[in-house]
């Protein structure tokens, strides 16, 4: 924990109701929140970012958020982990996906994410503003969190590897990444697909294998480095949004008062209203992760309907349930009222078969680079002064190791922090170029190529030029100065 709240029940909170205001906030020292998140990048879920801005705003700086990202372990049930992890206290505050806690036993909020319900982005909008929605997040106060308020998501879509999903019968037989969900887990079924629970490691390994054959993600999850694993997307099939609530412990929650709340709640009632946002990556990345290899489909309305059908039973149960029933009408009769974003455009060029990427050529003189190189050490400051966001400063800053062997590769990041990260890999070698992939299941993400560039061998020093990476850190990393062998 940090800073801890005593001084919260000072604040004056006196122009929140006035449209576009900034609190009026009086502190004897500002607060400080530690808010818990499961995810390690923070491009995947911006709206994260975008509250703890705005609470920083509306307050006058006198709240500020501090976000904890990868938080609560490696388990399946990682967001349980995070919900108990609240309710100990060990966090002031959770962003966490409300998907949860169905499987907690709250079932108020799962019409939030039955399947395909929640299609649009304007609706989401529309949803979380209703009462309902506020009622039904109430309800988690069961599980020993306070429920402060629901926050948009990026629309969940099926990723795979061989074809898009267009019909129900496309899924017949497919092992499906599902996100730890009781309900998400009877949508894939009803569909003849078996959904699997996994950690991130154990999903990025089976989809490197091919043991998993369907994600169901983002587009910003397509856009980084899988677009060659998971190449095809049916555009227009919004399984559910990644809808998440904002719960706060007890604690917390008492020892910041109502008008401590207030500020909280307005924050991400503004961040709710950003859908044009979420619209706006969704397209940027559809147009990213198209030249980098990815395909899109659209199912036909008559596609769409049978899908509807297969989760009529699922919508029923919604519909009849004491505890869903309220939140479930009030969605659908908004979806009847609230005109949904125009559809994603998807060019021509982005739909059809994906584009074969061969493998990698190799003269068969790997042996050129064997030997174990080291790089310079890289401080936070020295990044800093090249361009490096803080948050990405951190996480790169040390030592880089690379290891060499007769076309295996071994990537070692001696951290700042004090601690060793790294993974394996294979590489080949192709005239002057070395083209370097990566295993999943290790710290440098889902598996496939790290990076190509050309490669000079000089003594006891190799130079990279015209390197190619999908990190843009990356380059700095590898380029700014020589690799030394060591031995």
């Amino acid at each position: 924990m940090r800073t801890r709240l005593s001084l919260v029940t000072a604040l004056l909170v006196t122009s929140l109701a006035a449209t576009g205001c900034t609190a009026q906030v009086s502190t004897a020292e500002p607060v400080t929140l530690s808010m818990y998140h499961v995810d390690g990048e923070a491009d995947l879920e911006p709206a994260v970012d975008w509250f703890a801005e705005r609470v920083k705003e509306l307050s006058a700086g006198a709240i500020t958020i501090e976000i904890e990202r990868g938080c609560c372990g490696e388990r399946v049930e990682v967001e349980e982990d995070l919900v108990a992890a609240v309710a100990g206290g060990e966090a002031d505050l959770g962003w966490v996906g409300t998907r949860v806690f169905g499987d907690l036993g709250v079932a108020e909020l799962a019409p939030l994410t039955a399947p395909l319900l929640l299609d649009s982005y304007r609706l989401q909008e529309a949803v979380i503003a209703d009462d309902a929605a506020t009622q039904a997040l109430a309800a988690v106060d069961e599980v020993g969190v306070e429920g402060i308020a629901l926050v948009p998501g990026a629309l969940r879509r099926p990723l795979s590897n061989t074809k898009p999903l267009m019909t129900p019968a496309d899924w017949e037989g497919l092992t499906v990444a599902s996100f730890h969900s009781a309900q998400n887990a009877d949508s894939f079924r009803a569909l003849g697909a078996e959904p699997r629970a996994v950690t991130f490691a154990e999903r990025n390994i089976g989809l490197f294998d091919g043991s998993i054959h369907v994600l169901e993600n983002s587009l910003g999850m397509l856009d980084s480095e899988r677009e060659q694993i998971l190449p095809y997307t049916t555009v227009n099939l919004a399984l559910w949004p990644r809808i998440s609530a904002i719960i706060g412990s007890e604690q917390t929650v008492t020892q910041l008062g109502p008008d401590g709340l207030a500020v909280l709640r307005r924050a991400a009632g503004d961040v709710a209203q950003m859908s044009d946002e979420l619209i706006k990556l969704d397209a940027d990345a559809l147009a990213s992760a198209c030249s980098d290899g990815a395909r899109f489909a659209e199912a036909s309305a008559d596609q769409l309907a049978e899908f509807r059908s297969v989760f009529a039973p699922i919508y029923e149960r919604l519909r009849d349930g004491a505890a869903t029933s309220e939140l479930y009408s009030a969605i659908t009769a908004l979806k009847e009222s609230v005109e949904s974003e125009p559809a994603l455009s998807v060019p021509i060029e982005c739909t059809g078969e994906a584009p074969v990427e061969p493998d990698a050529n190799s003269d068969g003189n790997e042996g050129a680079l064997n030997g174990r190189y080291q790089g310079v050490k890289h401080t936070i400051e020295s990044l800093r002064a090249n361009g490096f966001t803080p948050e990405d400063a951190d996480g790169v800053a040390g030592t880089f190791t690379l290891v060499f062997e007769d076309g295996a590769f071994e990537l070692i990041h001696d951290w700042h922090g004090g601690e060793r990260f790294g993974c394996t890999g294979e590489y080949s070698i192709d005239g002057d170029r070395v083209t370097v992939d990566y295993d999943p299941g290790g710290d440098c993400g889902p598996g496939g190529e790290l990076f190509n560039s050309g490669f000079t061998v000089t003594g006891d020093q190799v130079v990279f030029t015209d390197f190619k990476s999908a990190y843009e850190s990356d380059l700095h990393i590898f380029t700014s100065a020589p690799f030394t062998r060591l031995d």
